[in-house]
């Protein structure tokens, strides 16, 4: 019986349809008997007229075609409804629909009473006043009407609800108007998408990223991530610092544009494209210049790493960077302090602070004759000379605890006992506190200076052609004479010797005989004269010698005479035989004078009285 009626119940509308053309049929029966006196009910039924009979069965067939149409649209409305419904059911999101006149729920899916904990039973019916509280409720009313009456979608990104199963939650919901044909809105749709879980992962990403973001800014890395162009997408604020740019100056450009050096651009760049198209391994740890937007050149140290996309593609590269350019110009300073350590003409001795050799270069072994190994731990006390006092040392040691340092000339002795004077800087070198740690003595063999010296003094004070003290030291030695005369009553007497008729040699033989002749009485004198007596060329054919002790004038005759004899003897120079002859003036302190002008100028009357005398004669200063 049940099977029957839901049977029944399942092709209603064609029953009804098969109903209406059975009325229809029975209502003209009627009509016919009653109205028109057509007969009975009976014949009317059984035998009608044929017309009649025509009309009832087609009423009664389309009255049927159109139940079986209209369960037809009705099974397709109810299919397309179900349809609709299941979809509804099983979005994850919730969806909810609303009249719009009291916008009260007219449907709830699944997700949406797992999420709010109400069963659609409790929710069909009722508004947002019954579940929310009115400030909020009055909120979602407004927006409702909005919807509806605009026409349009109106999407909420992020709205806060209180849920009675799951409590405070965070949707992103999106309201539709459904409308009809005549484009009047029916319906509201709604679908939110709980985005609680999600939010919460943005909120610990976001932390992360913000923290990430600082730790990226205060790295005293460099850090820059270029793109598979080469664009820079991330730069740090060390970065920025060591370029010189700002952050908008430098993203979205072509790194290797902005910030290599041109000679480097394509070598380094042409080495990124290879690692981009997959066809090179990476540098992880590589070393290049970047310039600076003021043109400076820095040194970096890069460490790299690659980046892939979801599918494991290459998209680019993330790079940390050392500024490293102090380090660089130190090792370059270094490598040229080794390079000058190396080669350098001068001697160098590096020391502990215990005064203990710990380095020498090759100079300090060329100049002492001493080898590293020879010397390694020893005190530099094996190159003392014996030149200087303990009181030398003690003021050089003093020099360098209070200034640091002391130069000075100093006399060492070499390996071979042999010393020689240097010229020395002697430095202490010192820690980042303060704290001595090496001695550096940097020092040259200035034997060939000292010996350039000794020339230019003895040129400075000899005759250059007899190799005799010239006026100069003349001078020199005359007032030293007279200062012991006048302290201690010492002896001096001058000597002025000319020869005669020296222009006639010159005139005769030429000046280069007249020269070696000058020589040759030079070296006379030399051998005449005692070591502590001065002989002098006092220019032309002159000659001065000053002697400083003697036991009478008888003695200064003698010396006068052996003048007069040994120069007027003949000479053989260069197969020439040369005969001179001499006057010499004699004059002794304090007679003749208390001073060096007036003791020459005195000596020089006399020697100008010998030759109006005669010539090659002697003859004293006498004051008159």
């Amino acid at each position: 019986m049940k099977k029957c009626l839901a049977w029944v119940r399942r092709y209603n509308l064609i029953w009804l349809g098969i109903l209406i053309g059975a009325g229809f049929y029975v209502a003209d029966v009627f009509i016919d008997v009653y109205l028109f006196n057509e007969g009975d009910i009976l014949g009317q039924l059984l035998h009608p007229a044929p017309i009649e009979a025509w009309i009832r069965i087609i009423v009664l067939v389309l009255t049927t075609i159109f139940g079986v149409y209209a369960h037809v649209l009705l099974q397709r409305s109810r299919t397309a409804e179900q349809f609709f419904y299941t979809i509804i059911e099983n979005i994850p999101d919730m969806v909810f629909i609303k009249e719009p006149k009291e916008l009260r729920f007219v449907r709830l899916n699944h997700a949406g009473e797992k999420l709010l904990g109400y069963t659609r039973e409790e929710f069909i019916g009722k508004n947002d006043y019954d579940f929310f509280p009115r400030e909020q409720a009055d909120y979602f009313i407004e927006k409702d009407r909005g919807v509806l009456e605009s026409g349009t979608t109106l999407d909420i990104p992020e709205e806060e609800i209180d849920t009675r199963a799951l409590g405070k939650r965070y949707l992103h919901t999106k309201k539709v108007p459904i409308k009809d044909s005549n484009g009047d809105s029916i319906f509201l749709l709604g679908i939110s998408e709980d985005m609680t879980e999600r939010r919460s992962a943005e909120i610990v990403l976001n932390d992360e990223r913000e923290r990430a973001e600082k730790y990226l800014q205060v790295s005293k890395a460099m850090i820059v991530s270029l793109d598979r162009e080469g664009l820079i997408t991330v730069i740090n604020r060390r970065g920025c610092e060591i370029l010189g740019y700002a952050e908008d100056q430098l993203l979205g450009k072509n790194w290797f544009e902005i910030a290599l050096p041109e000679a480097d651009r394509d070598k380094i760049s042409e080495v990124f494209r290879a690692i981009m198209a997959d066809n090179s391994e990476l540098f992880a740890d590589y070393e290049n210049e970047v310039v600076r937007r003021d043109g400076e050149i820095r040194y970096i140290a890069w460490n790299n790493t690659l980046q892939r996309d979801e599918n494991g593609e290459i998209c680019g590269i993330l790079s940390s960077g050392q500024d490293i350019t102090r380090r660089k110009q130190a090792e370059d300073q270094l490598r040229l302090s080794a390079t000058v350590f190396e080669y350098s003409n001068q001697g160098i001795l590096v020391t502990d602070k215990s005064n203990k050799t710990v380095s020498t270069n090759p100079a300090f072994s060329n100049i002492t004759g001493y080898s590293f190994d020879e010397v390694r731990g020893k005190s530099p006390a094996y190159l003392q000379s014996g030149f200087h006092d303990e009181e030398f040392y003690q003021n050089l040691w003093r020099s360098i605890n209070e200034q640091g340092y002391w130069k000075g000339e100093i006399w060492d002795r070499r390996k071979d006992g042999k010393s020689y004077p240097s010229w020395q800087t002697i430095s202490a070198i010192r820690d980042e506190a303060g704290e001595i740690t090496h001695y550096v003595s940097i020092f040259s063999d200035i034997t060939p200076i000292k010996q350039q010296q000794a020339s230019l003094d003895f040129l400075a004070h000899h005759d250059p052609l007899t190799g005799l003290p010239n006026r100069l030291m003349l001078d020199d030695r005359l007032e030293h004479a007279v200062q012991q005369h006048l302290r201690n009553h010492g002896q001096i007497a001058v000597f002025f010797i000319d020869l005669d008729d020296f222009k006639y040699v010159n005139d005769t033989f030429g000046h280069a005989t007249g020269d070696r002749l000058l020589k040759a009485i030079a070296d006379m004198l030399r051998e005449m004269f005692r070591d502590e007596d001065t002989i002098a060329r006092f220019g032309g054919d002159e000659f001065v010698i000053l002697i400083q002790s003697f036991e009478s004038q008888a003695a200064l005759e003698l010396i006068a005479e052996k003048i007069v004899n040994e120069v007027s003897e003949t000479l053989n120079i260069e197969g020439n035989e040369i005969t001179v002859a001499t006057s010499v003036g004699i004059a002794v302190a304090p007679s003749g004078g208390t001073d060096p002008q007036t003791l020459l100028r005195s000596a020089d009357k006399a020697m100008y009285q010998a030759k109006t005398m005669g010539r090659n004669r002697y003859h004293f200063y006498r004051h008159t």
